[in-house]
C-alpha cells in the first residue's frame, strides 16, 4: 500500500510557518508544582490572516510553536469527529475533562509534537515524528500481535503511536 500524496516541502514549511488557529489559553503544571496559564495565540497563514478550522486541509499536520518557540505542536484536521468528551485522570489521580475537537465538525485537534520517549520533534530539515492518515503497523504489547491503526501520530525514533 503506497503512501498518500503529500504537499511539497516548501508548501508544507510555508503552511507551518504561519499555522494555525486561535489557541485557547494553556494551563500547565510547572516545575514548582503550581499551575501556570499561558496567553492565547492567534495562528495565521503566510499573509498574516488568522486561520479558521475550515482553512485546514483534512489529514494534514500543521506545525506551530506554543507556548514557547521551543515547543512544537501539531494541528490536525482529523478525518473523524474528535468530539469524544472524556473524563480522564492525571498520573496523581486527579480528574479532568477533555472536551474534544473544535470547529463545526469537531475534527480539529492540537497535540504536542515532542515524543515523550526519545524527545524527537519536527524540524525544518527532518522529522521522525508525524501524523499518519494511512494504516501503520505496531506491536500490541498486551496481545503480542501486530496490529494496524490509521489517523495516528507516529514516532519513528521509538516506533510508538
Amino acid at each position: 500500500m503506497g503512501q498518500p500524496s503529500r504537499p511539497g516541502r516548501r508548501a508544507f514549511i510555508g503552511a507551518c510557518s504561519g499555522a494555525a488557529l486561535a489557541c485557547s489559553p494553556l494551563t500547565a503544571l510547572g516545575a514548582t508544582g503550581v499551575h501556570r496559564s499561558y496567553a492565547p495565540a492567534t495562528l495565521t497563514n503566510a499573509q498574516g490572516v488568522p486561520l479558521r478550522c475550515s482553512d485546514l486541509a483534512p489529514n494534514t499536520e500543521y506545525v506551530f510553536a506554543y507556548p514557547f518557540r521551543s515547543t512544537p505542536c501539531f494541528l490536525i484536521n482529523l478525518p473523524v469527529d474528535a468530539n469524544l468528551p472524556s473524563e480522564l485522570n492525571t498520573v496523581d489521580g486527579k480528574a479532568y475533562h477533555w472536551p474534544g475537537g473544535i470547529g463545526a465538525e469537531r475534527r480539529v485537534v492540537a497535540y504536542s509534537a515532542i515524543c515523550a520517549h526519545k524527545l524527537s520533534h519536527p524540524t525544518a530539515a527532518v522529522s521522525f515524528i508525524g501524523y499518519r492518515e494511512y494504516p501503520v503497523g505496531f506491536l500490541n504489547r498486551e496481545s503480542g500481535q501486530i496490529e494496524q491503526r490509521s489517523a495516528v501520530i507516529q514516532c519513528c525514533s521509538e516506533h510508538s503511536l
